[in-house]
């Protein structure tokens, strides 16, 4: 693992760059973080992405630093600010690139040329789809329509910019080649636009020049049929790039490494990693450009998955800790009642497995048959080399290969040839998969699984068998990220605060020992891994996922309170609508985000119940099922009794969640890793899936906030609870003791169980850092009732001083008198 810069490492700030946020307004901030404690400001990408882009990551100049943002001289203008006091890391986008404007050069060429384009390899295009229409050419499936219907109605239509031609569809344009211009030349006098107009009132000339163009212009739902290019999961105007070409790795890094070069990024975030065909050959040869820099991935990991070893990084992005962190705060012992009340409020009685299958087979069939196609022209191939498998079908190939991607337990595993042994952690997962699904389809022939079970293991060797392996590994983690967390988790309703990207609904609450492992394993294999609790892609704020897990605390209540709205409510159906899964999920959404505006919790329930593509779908929009949600909605917030019911559910929750949320804020800030915050997310942050989790920051509020803050001490702190100024004193003071005690945390800290006795000993987290630095946080305040009862927790040796409160504690201290004026404790040894 590399070794840190010069520049400590002490937390990062998340910013997403927009066109309203750009660098001038990032650079108003930059004191304002620096006093807060921050070290260093964590980009979105901010190459050129598309017109308007909310999110960065649909780059189409690796180039160019993004117009809307400022510029090259703009991102100079904020460097130079930023300088004296913060450093940068920035989020790059290897894997893919937006092809949705003409602003993509590289692939416009590539759309003129075809294959002999000099950046055809940069892009993962097959060539030699199995449809024989698409020879030589890439599915285009813009079309609103099909293409006769378009054609006729005039909306393609040939146009000429400046010296060339193109043919344009509403906002999309597409070069005419070579061979199309010769017809055009040959039918008209292209001096004259008159002559344009001629050839467009004629579909048959029209078609006639698209016929020969190495594009394939068809209706948008053909894409996930027949694309024959590797996406970003299942959007199509974002295609795979070949980074595993030196010339591609060269081509899209090459602004990243001037800036490396510079001295100007002190780390990178790597986006998407599993989707890279090779990740540890991407990831060596960024290392070898990159030695002394902070590397971290967007590696989502499943229970009791580990990230390769062998991987030169320093950790993930933060998911594998968010969940460990979030369980702290559910009572695991809740999990009988609140699983049999989601089983009788819904008729849900299936187990999250299962409802994971069913998604994952939808997704895989909905959403990557084009993707599945190549894999199974491969495979057909393969298996007519074996006289054991040559008359295996296709469709007998499909339904096993199918069935493996859906029980497959991982994103992904990592083979990269068969010159090395599979490593026993991905031999391990495929033989799991490849033995569940026996079990469960024992109407699949046995030698469907003999030929995967040889195919996998590499008993079968040659370059096909390695070509559908490395695809194999990129189609599995799509196919998890669009069933788990974009389908199952919109519709596998236990307790929605579990459903968090990398994590496991049906996992009820981490233990406090569990808790423990996981930071000594951290400390041990990658101590400056990112630790966050909110990002732009979680399913829920920090501060939402912890109010909802108070109904953990009391699930009687919860029972008496939830079944009552259901009756209460049930005038305002339409027919089926909402179906009483969907109800569920808005009732626990209105617990995390009481009060919110409407329109927020409406655009929210219209994504997720897209998002579970039960009654509606983003392909298949049914609008009167839609209409009949939003008027739900209207009705039941226009209900006094309903609201009431409801403001009285959240007070009763509200103040052990806004203190839960403080220990998990300080846990955060002292567990081994670099503590990333992001934005706004300093107070008080009640946010839902995006983009309602990118909206405007007020920070003139925060620095206001910041302002008070600075003259309080921890009671007039602990006062202000509401506004979100007792989150930030917790935070500045957190990073105040990182900054002062740097050799507690990172590569030479230590991480340190501290006993804690007594009746309660299992509300309370505490654990040590280089026997310097003591943490202790309180957890299921509800269940709690305020009494700590004889509970204590032992210092050790010498005078420990609160950074909260300033006072000083020795030895076995009683947690009522050390959290007796401030909910928290943050324990300094004194020399």
């Amino acid at each position: 693992m590399s070794k840190q810069r010069n520049r400590p490492l002490i937390a990062t700030y998340r910013v997403q760059m927009t066109s309203d946020f750009g660098f001038e307004e990032c650079a108003k901030i930059v004191p304002y973080l620096y006093k807060l404690g921050i070290s260093h400001i964590y980009f979105s990408p901010y190459f050129q992405a598309e017109d308007g882009s909310k999110s960065g990551y649909d780059v189409v100049d690796n180039q160019k630093v993004n117009e809307e943002f400022g510029g090259k001289e703009g991102l100079q203008r904020l460097t130079k600010k930023m300088e004296p006091y913060l450093g940068q890391v920035l989020d790059i986008v290897p894997n893919h690139t937006s092809i949705q404007s003409d602003r993509n050069k590289l692939w416009m060429d590539v759309l003129k040329n075809g294959r002999k384009s000099k950046y055809a390899r940069f892009f993962d295009i097959n060539w030699n789809p199995p449809q024989k229409k698409l020879a030589g050419k890439i599915l285009l499936p813009v079309l609103g329509e099909h293409y006769e219907t378009e054609l006729h109605s005039g909306h393609i239509q040939i146009k000429k910019i400046k010296n060339d031609f193109y043919a344009n569809y509403y906002s999309f344009v597409f070069p005419i080649n070579s061979a199309g211009v010769r017809i055009i030349k040959k039918r008209t006098n292209i001096e004259k636009d008159k002559e344009l107009e001629k050839i467009n009132q004629n579909p048959q000339l029209i078609d006639e020049i698209l016929n020969i163009q190495f594009y394939f212009l068809s209706h948008w739902q053909a894409a996930d049929k027949e694309i024959n290019y590797r996406r970003f999961f299942s959007i199509n105007h974002l295609i795979g790039m070949c980074v595993e070409e030196k010339k591609v790795f060269e081509h899209v890094h090459k602004n990243i490494f001037q800036m490396l070069k510079k001295r100007e990024l002190d780390g990178l975030r790597i986006d998407h990693i599993d989707g890279l065909r090779n990740p540890l050959e991407y990831l060596k040869r960024l290392r070898k450009k990159a030695p002394n820099k902070w590397i971290i991935v967007e590696k989502i990991l499943g229970p009791a998955e580990k990230i390769p070893d062998n991987w030169p990084i320093h950790g993930t992005t933060g998911y594998d800790f968010l969940n460990a962190v979030n369980g702290l705060f559910v009572n695991a012992s809740a999990k009988e009642p609140l699983s049999k009340l989601y089983r009788q409020l819904t008729g849900e009685t299936r187990q999250y497995s299962e409802v994971l299958y069913k998604k994952k087979l939808l997704t895989l069939e909905k959403s990557f048959n084009g993707e599945l196609t190549r894999l199974i022209d491969i495979l057909e191939e393969i298996s007519m080399r074996y006289r054991h498998f040559r008359d295996l079908t296709l469709s007998e190939i499909k339904e096993g290969l199918s069935i493996i991607i859906a029980y497959f337990p991982f994103y992904r595993t990592y083979i990269t040839d068969f010159k090395h042994s599979i490593t026993k952690e991905d031999k391990k997962y495929i033989e799991q998969a490849i033995s569940i699904s026996r079990e469960k389809n024992p109407q699949v022939h046995p030698l469907v699984w003999q030929f995967f079970n040889d195919l996998f293991s590499g008993e079968l060797k040659g370059n096909n068998e390695l070509e559908f392996i490395l695809r194999f590994q990129q189609l599995t983690g799509s196919v998890m990220a669009k069933g788990a967390e974009d389908t199952t988790f919109y519709c596998f309703n236990d307790l929605i605060s579990l459903n968090e990207v990398g994590g496991y609904p049906s996992k009820f609450g981490t233990s406090i020992n569990e808790f423990h492992d996981y930071c000594f394993r951290m400390q041990k294999d990658w101590p400056l891994t990112m630790l966050a609790t909110s990002t732009h892609d979680t399913k829920r704020s920090e501060d939402v996922r912890m109010r909802i897990n108070m109904i953990s605390e009391i699930p009687q209540q919860w029972q008496q309170t939830v079944t009552w709205w259901f009756e209460h409510n049930r005038k305002y159906h339409s027919g089926n609508a909402p179906e009483a899964n969907t109800e569920y999920l808005l009732y626990q959404t209105l617990i995390g985000s009481w009060p919110i505006e409407q329109q927020r919790i409406k655009d929210y329930m219209i994504k997720a119940v897209r998002e579970e593509k039960v009654r509606t779908s983003w392909t298949k929009v049914k609008e009167d099922y839609e209409e009949a949600l939003i008027l739900f909605i209207d009705n039941i917030l226009k209900d006094k009794e309903f609201v009431k019911s409801l403001e009285s559910f959240t007070t009763l929750i509200l103040g052990a969640a806004q203190i839960s949320s403080l220990s998990e804020t300080l846990i955060k800030y002292t567990a081994p890793g670099i503590p990333d915050l992001y934005q706004g997310t300093e107070l008080w942050d009640i946010s839902l899936v995006d983009p309602d989790n990118r909206r405007a920051v007020d920070y003139e509020l925060r620095k206001n906030i910041f302002s008070q803050m600075e003259k309080l001490d921890c009671i007039g702190a602990l006062e202000q609870l509401d506004s979100g100024l007792t989150k930030m004193y917790v935070i500045y003071h957190c990073l105040k003791v990182r900054r002062e005690h740097l050799e507690c945390f990172g590569n030479e800290g230590s991480y340190e169980l501290i006993k804690v006795s007594g009746e309660k000993a299992e509300n309370v987290v505490a654990f040590g850092r280089s026997r310097k630095i003591v943490t202790v946080a309180s957890r299921l305040l509800i269940s709690l009732g305020d009494d700590w009862q004889d509970t204590a927790v032992e210092l050790g040796e010498g005078r420990w001083m609160n950074e909260f409160t300033k006072q000083i504690f020795e030895g076995k201290t009683e947690i009522r008198n050390l959290l007796n004026d401030f909910p928290l404790a943050l324990l300094v040894k004194e020399k």
